[in-house]
Parts: structure tokens; sequence; C-alpha cells
């Protein structure tokens, strides 16, 4: 079967793990070979400039041409805050193009949670596409990250009735590797991730977030809850924007301690960054993760973690797992608090629901595959 497979390949080492986990999920079929070819999404954005942009109808309609499926996601790509989009989304496909390939398009693990403001007239337009897809049986999947819980708050039972919500494809690679251990050659570490740009972003769970606040909070318990676990910690970036974050946290712990016991890990957008970045997360005696792919990854490969809930989809995934503590309440100092959480996760269960999300994507995906 051939299969064209529309996301975003480049940069963001959350989305390269999200892809990845779709990836094994081809490679792992038994009944069925698959060619995907992969297209970067980025090509469709509005800030792409108009001479190289592509559109969906014009990619949708050849495509159907050439490959027995299109498969778009994930991410959050149906996050209807887009102005001057005619579905308020990312993802713009005209009515007569669904009309004509839509039981043959699938939309799997994505968001519709919008993290900044939503113009009005968005929500009907949204509304309008949401109809489309279902009256032309587009296969449509929302990821585990409280986007139908959203949705149902805000638009009426007749737009949201029949919506499935699975899971992240990241959740394919759950019980896909060996959980290795920390080395006894190797000072045990604190994974951790930040997510300066999701600072600044909207969220129904909490007010505004004071940067200054933010930092001085977290450097002060990375200091002490390191210090307590004799670990030192690596800082994970998953995009470049990350490194900003890093910075400044160095900049706020005292300077020996970050000589003698603060590492950065490697940074990569491309998929080289694969084997390197399970490692990470996987030898951690603690993660402290602020993106949804980092706490996603620590979660299924059973590490304790720590969820800094900056935004509502990363507060949704944490309430889902017993191994995940989350750190909900970031618009004051939170040091007492995340250091009581650090303690309280490495002394969680190990958790088996990442199993069972895994089960609900495989289960939406096989049908559409034969």
């Amino acid at each position: 079967m051939k299969i064209l497979h529309i996301a975003s390949f480049i940069g963001n080492a959350g989305d390269i793990l999200s892809n990845e986990g779709l990836s094994k999920f081809f490679r792992n079929s038994k009944n069925k070979t698959f060619k995907v070819t992969n297209l970067e999404i980025r090509n469709f954005y509005k800030n792409r400039p108009e001479g190289t942009r592509l559109s969906f109808d014009e990619v949708l309609e050849n495509a159907f041409h050439k490959f027995d499926r299109v498969l778009i996601g994930g991410g959050g790509f149906l996050d209807y805050w887009v102005e001057d989009s005619f579905t308020g989304t990312t993802i713009e496909i005209s009515p007569h193009i669904l009309r004509k390939y839509g039981n043959r398009l699938i939309i799997s693990s994505v968001g519709a949670f919008p993290h900044r403001q939503v113009p009005y007239k968005n929500l009907q337009k949204f509304t309008n596409f949401l109809y489309e897809l279902q009256d032309n049986n587009t296969a449509l999947m929302f990821r585990n990250d409280g986007t139908l819980k959203h949705l149902k708050s805000q638009f009426d039972v007749s737009v949201t009735n029949g919506l499935i919500e699975a899971g992240d494809h990241c959740y394919l690679l759950a019980g896909e590797f060996a959980i290795s251990g920390i080395s006894e050659k190797t000072k045990p570490y604190i994974a951790v991730n930040v997510s300066p740009d999701q600072l600044v972003m909207q969220s129904s769970l909490r007010g505004a977030i004071d940067p200054s606040n933010f930092y001085n909070s977290l450097a002060k318990t990375l200091y002490q809850t390191a210090d307590a676990l004799q670990a030192d910690i690596k800082f994970v970036p998953h995009l470049p924007v990350d490194f900003s974050a890093i910075s400044e946290l160095c900049e706020l712990m005292p300077d020996l301690f970050v000589r003698e016991n603060v590492s950065v890990h490697v940074y990569s957008g491309k998929r080289d960054i694969l084997n390197s970045i399970y490692d990470v997360y996987q030898n951690a005696l603690l993660s402290v993760c602020g993106r949804l792919h980092a706490n996603i990854l620590s979660i299924i490969l059973d590490r304790p973690t720590v969820s800094l809930g900056i935004l509502d989809r990363v507060t949704s995934i944490s309430q889902q797992h017993s191994n995940s503590v989350l750190l909900g309440d970031l618009d004051t100092d939170f040091s007492d608090s995340l250091m009581k959480a650090s303690i309280n996760a490495m002394a969680k269960p190990i958790d088996g629901r990442a199993t069972q999300i895994k089960h609900k994507i495989e289960n939406f995906l096989s049908p559409l595959m034969f």
C-alpha cells in the first residue's frame, strides 16, 4: 500500500518521536507492506513564501492518483486559531476535494486545543470543517491531549458526536525498547526539558506565568533536588529555543554546581536524534518535562516524571498516568511543590496505561490500511 504522510519531520525532537511511532506501526505490520512517502507540512504554512507555499487541495488532488491513502498527522494541526484560514486550521481542504477523496484521507493523532486567541469567525469555519470531514467519511482521530473534552465544552453535541480520541502517535513506541537502567559507572541524573516559548501561550487552566518567577523557582528546586539525590542535571532541548531557557536556568544556579553537575544533551532536528534521546530519558533517575512529547516519552519508558503543566495538553497527559506527577500551580513560587512532586514521582508504581493507549491507536489505524 502506498501512503503519503504529511506531518512535521524536521526541527522538533517531539515531532520526530511521534512520526517514528507511526513508522514503527507500519514496519511492524505482518499482513501488508507499506511504502510511505513523507511530505513536510511546513510547506503549507501561511508564513511560507507565497511562491513556494503548497496548497492542500492541489497536493491531495495529485496524491490520490498516486497513493492509496493520504495520512495527515500528528500534531496540533486542528488548533483552530489560524487567521485567514477557510477551515480555521492549518489543514485547509475544500469541500469538493473531501467529497471526491474524503474516504481515502486519514487525519490522525491531531490536537484541536488552541493556545492562541481564536478569531470569532473561526468557530463557524471549524464547525463547518468538522461537518464536512464526517459527512465524507474521513477518518479522524484526536490525540489524548484533552482535545475531545475541550471540543465538547465549546461546540454543540451535533458537532462532536462520534468524534474519536485515541492517542498521540508517540505512544506507538511503548514497549519497543527495553529498560536498560542507570549504569553503575554513571552518576545518576535528572533529565530536564523546558519549553520557554510556551510560557506566553494561552491555557484555560492558569493565568499568566511570570517568566522570572518560573525560572527562579525551577532553578532553585532543580539545584536542591539534585543535591538531595546526589544527582547531576542533564538538560534535553527539543527545539533550538529551549537553549534560551537552559541558559537562564544556569545563570540562576551556583556557578560551581553548573560547572561540575550540569550538562546539555545534543540537539538535532533530524531523525538521527532518536537513539540518543531514547537513552537520555530511559536512563534518567527522574524527568522534569515541559513539552508534550518529552512527557509522553518519559512516561512510556516507565520513568518517574514530573509534568510541568504549562499547557492544558500536558496537564491532560499527566492526569492519565500514575507515574507522572503534575505540577499545575506555576503562577507563584512553586519550589516546595516541585520538590514534593519529585519525591512523589519516584515513589510511584510503573504505569501500564501507555500500552492500552497504544492499542487504541492501532485499533483506529489498522482497519483503514486494508
